[in-house]
């Protein structure tokens, strides 16, 4: 059950608050993320041999790979948690309530282009809590900021053991400039608000009243409200425990399909493969995920056809169960009325 605890000063939810994610902008997703999914599974699959990524399936050991589904489902499990305690000032509710969310999320990015399963979960939370939806969008905001923060980590602290390529220091380099601005951009809204409360300036009653000003004032003030020093450290530990699980599970993937990791290579592909797929793309990250996987174990001289069959498996073992689960989850809660 979740209940809203945290009105605030936020206005009222009007007709703009409770509408999900437009037609426009998944076919926005689509315009943009299936080209570039098809030219980079175009690129993925040079040079593989399908038969041989057939006999690797086929003679993957299934010990360790019901092993990586299970560590798999747990990171959702954790991620609901660590999004629990970031929002729970804004509403109460249970971890089940929190994980089914998350997992619903992560549904519609199966299956809707453009990642709009973070739009969507902090619309239900906004209609099952009558919150502002700026409000509820400013948790998901920085629930996955402390995953970009993360990921970053493990590239930086795999990143100078990795082989040398011109388009991995690229990675890098964009990984960085984008994980600043994000970090800039949560310290400018808490300096922003406590600015505004010492000298009582605020902007003009007609910015404020309207729908804009109305989104820009609630996500500002939602995202300062929950980056405080103890705040951040909790998400930060249990960001790093879903993406310590997330390593074991890719690692496992990688040892039933014979491919030899060692653990940091491991959080190496975990950082490289999850920041990757921020990229916009066809929905399920086709495309962008072969690349990833083929394009990173390359790095370790894993062979493409096998890359590529770790990269199915990999995907599935997360995919597989998400889009079951998630998929009927999103639509019940998309069918749910606003409480309130």
């Amino acid at each position: 059950m979740l209940t809203r605890t945290d009105p605030g000063t936020a206005p009222g939810i009007g007709a703009e608050d409770r509408a999900g994610v437009s037609a426009r902008s998944m076919a926005l997703g689509l315009a943009i993320g299936v080209p570039v999914s098809l030219v980079l599974l175009y690129v993925a699959t040079r040079g593989v041999a399908w038969e041989d990524v057939r006999a690797a399936v086929r003679e993957a050991d299934l010990a360790p790979l019901a092993g990586a589904v299970v560590v798999l489902a747990g990171v959702y499990v954790v991620q609901g948690l660590r999004w629990r305690w970031i929002a729970r000032r804004q509403a109460h509710g249970s971890s089940r309530s929190f994980v089914g969310l998350v997992v619903a999320g992560v549904g519609a990015n199966n299956v809707l282009p453009g990642r709009v399963g973070d739009l969507l979960r902090a619309h239900w939370l906004s209609r099952r809590t009558a919150t502002p939806r700026s409000r509820t969008l400013a948790t998901v905001v920085v629930d996955r900021a402390s995953d970009v923060f993360v990921l970053l980590a493990l590239l930086v602290a795999t990143y100078p053991f990795t082989p040398r390529r011109t388009w991995i220091d690229r990675v890098f380099v964009a990984s960085l400039v984008v994980t600043a601005i994000i970090a800039a951009g949560l310290v400018a809204t808490r300096l922003y608000v406590a600015h505004r409360a010492r000298d009582g300036r605020t902007l003009p009653l007609s910015v404020r009243l309207s729908w804009p000003g109305r989104q820009l004032s609630g996500l500002i003030r939602g995202t300062a409200a929950v980056i405080r020093p103890s705040d951040l450290a909790v998400a930060t530990a249990l960001s790093a425990a879903a993406w310590g699980l997330w390593t074991v599970g890719l690692w496992l993937v990688a040892d039933a399909l014979g491919v030899d990791l060692a653990l940091w290579q491991a959080a190496f592909m975990t950082g490289l493969v999850n920041l990757g797929t921020a990229v916009p793309s066809s929905p399920g990250f086709v495309g962008t995920y072969q690349w990833l996987c083929v394009s990173g174990l390359g790095l370790f001289d894993v062979g493409a056809s096998r890359a590529f069959a770790f990269s199915l498996v990999l995907q599935a073992a997360w995919f597989v169960p998400t889009t079951a689960i998630g998929v009927p989850l999103a639509v019940r809660l998309s069918m749910e009325r606003r409480r309130g």
